[in-house]
């Protein structure tokens, strides 16, 4: 996953030429922050029941990566 990530990341930055990238994830998804952290992907803080799962709010964890970061922390 972390791969799959990485061609994400150098599609958006250069061909789409966007700056940030974010990822949410269920506080509770242990893997998926598991997967951001090792894309070198900062993690920003706690979105508050920011999305709904089967109609119950969840908190999200937003990470964040700006295209000076791009390449660096994998």
């Amino acid at each position: 996953m972390t791969r799959a990530v990485g061609v994400m990341e150098r599609f958006c930055f250069d061909a789409l030429r966007v700056n940030r990238l974010e990822i949410l994830v269920d506080v509770d998804n242990n893997k998926s922050q598991a997967v951001a952290q090792r894309a070198g992907y900062m993690r920003e803080g706690v979105l508050r029941q920011s999305m709904l799962l089967h109609g119950v709010p969840r908190d999200m964890i937003m990470f964040s990566k700006i295209k000076s970061e791009f390449g660096k922390g994998k």
